[in-house]
């Protein structure tokens, strides 16, 4: 499975979404990690590992695909995560689709699983909210070096509607520490790279 992960994560496509960004996500989720001292770390590795597994531009259910990805994975290794585990994972994976909290009247969630779908949302924004303007430049160009399937104006337009649905929310991030040292950078970097498209 290691050698499968790896070659998606080297798609020649990527930019932003590879090998450098689970990476950093790990890293990430270790230093938050008492945020959410009541899931196990394996959940928040594996849905880290496997939540950009499948990454086409070009495709609407890369999250869906990611996730079935990761349901064969946990079918071969039963005993790595309880079944309720692999439903975290799952269910943390396609929050990412539009990088909201599930629906409770859909998915029944108990805090700490909340809790924890929260704070894997929060780290894979986390760029949003770089200190330094030439690392989200980073970021905003690799995302459009993945996208070069599509010109300049279609790109610009479904650019800019992802980032508008973005800023037009009060906070990005959900869980209450990394809202407040998050939000308001996030919030001006995402402007600031509106006034540029």
């Amino acid at each position: 499975w290691w050698d499968r992960i790896q070659a998606a994560y080297m798609e020649p496509q990527r930019r932003y979404h590879s090998l450098s960004h689970i990476e950093y996500l790990w890293q990430l989720y270790q230093t938050h990690a008492t945020l959410c001292h009541a899931t196990r770390p394996h959940v928040f590795l594996n849905a880290i590992v496997f939540h950009d597994i499948v990454y086409e531009p070009e495709s609407k259910r890369n999250e869906e695909e990611s996730a079935s990805l990761f349901c064969q994975f946990a079918a071969e290794f039963p005993s790595l995560l309880s079944d309720s585990e692999v439903e975290l994972v799952k269910t943390m994976i396609l929050a990412t689709i539009k990088h909201q909290l599930p629906d409770a009247s859909i998915i029944i969630l108990n805090k700490d699983q909340l809790d924890a779908v929260a704070l894997f949302l929060d780290l894979d924004l986390s760029i949003l909210s770089a200190d330094q303007w030439h690392a989200y430049q980073t970021y905003s160009k690799g995302i459009r070096h993945e996208y070069l399937c599509f010109n300049d104006d279609e790109y610009r337009k479904g650019r800019l509607a992802v980032l508008k649905r973005f800023s037009a929310r009060a906070s990005l991030y959900f869980t209450t520490q990394l809202k407040d040292e998050w939000n308001k950078k996030a919030h001006s970097n995402i402007e600031r790279e509106i006034q540029i498209l």
